[in-house]
């Protein structure tokens, strides 16, 4: 999705986030044909030390098999997680007052420069959904009904703040 229609990347940024192949998949294809990404640390993120030097012994065979046929290397994606774990992060706690996830959207759209509407590509545990539109697409993992809601509705509030640029 992200190299053939995307002008920027947002990143939700979970605990299970960079474990998820789609996911690993976006981001090395965003970072690699210069899209711009928006990093969005959900309250539960953290990489370990380490973290992305293992990142090529995480994957299975058959998941490295299918990211190959979408030419994406396990190196690739190694690469570009130590980028984006260097990026600037807009903070963002699913369980805060919507005021807070009204700013964080702000800032994300700020960074988001240029693209005209938010594409919502994200992979719900809870729903199984997917929901694809247009130019920004955001990228992230949530398991809990709460937190998907909340990156929902953030969601639709940048969507609604892009249309209006």
């Amino acid at each position: 999705v992200v190299q053939h229609q995307s002008h920027a990347l947002v990143i939700l940024l979970t605990s299970q986030t960079l474990s998820r192949m789609w996911c690993a998949g976006e981001i090395a294809s965003a970072v690699f044909k210069k899209v711009a990404v928006v990093p969005v640390a959900a309250e539960d993120f953290h990489a370990p030390p380490g973290f992305v030097e293992r990142q090529e012994q995480a994957w299975t065979s058959a998941e490295a098999g299918v990211l190959a046929s979408h030419g994406i290397a396990l190196g690739l994606i190694s690469q570009a997680y130590e980028q984006v774990l260097e990026m600037d992060r807009v903070a963002f706690n699913r369980e805060a007052p919507a005021w807070q996830h009204a700013a964080a959207a702000s800032h994300v759209v700020s960074k988001c420069r240029g693209a005209t509407h938010l594409q919502l590509f994200q992979q719900h545990v809870v729903s199984g959904a997917e929901s694809v539109r247009n130019a920004v697409t955001a990228v992230g993992q949530a398991a809990r009904v709460g937190a998907v809601t909340a990156t929902q509705a953030t969601a639709q509030t940048v969507e609604g703040r892009m249309d209006a640029v």
